[in-house]
């Protein structure tokens, strides 16, 4: 699994980290093999000043515990032997992603 970052995966996980996100607005396009995550600085309000844009995703799988509908994002593991991407929260949540061989992660800032 080849993961293309348009910086290091610190620096991403810097932009993202500790931001909320509401489950219901997580998007995973099958077709175009992309997942999309808005993200916001405070637990209520708008969660879209920023997006985890991630490509070449195969499959995708939520495992929510919590069931709470609004997360922090606290950290992106990545499994090469298994080309297995996970978001964890804080809460037990889980967000697991099956990679193709390439796949990029960007951190996009919205329009206010």
């Amino acid at each position: 699994m080849e993961i293309q970052f348009f910086t290091d995966l610190w620096t991403v996980l810097d932009l993202v980290h500790d931001r909320w996100f509401d489950l219901t607005e997580v998007s995973f396009d099958k077709d175009r093999g992309e997942v999309c995550i808005f993200l916001g600085e405070q637990r209520r309000g708008s969660c879209m000043d920023r997006r985890l844009r991630i490509t070449g995703v195969l499959d995708f799988e939520v495992k929510d515990e919590a069931k709470i509908g609004r997360y922090d994002l606290a950290d992106i593991e990545i499994d090469s032997p298994s080309s297995t991407l996970r978001i964890k929260s804080g809460f037990p949540l889980v967000i697991s992603m099956k990679m193709a061989g390439k796949c990029s992660l960007s951190v996009l800032r919205q329009p206010n």
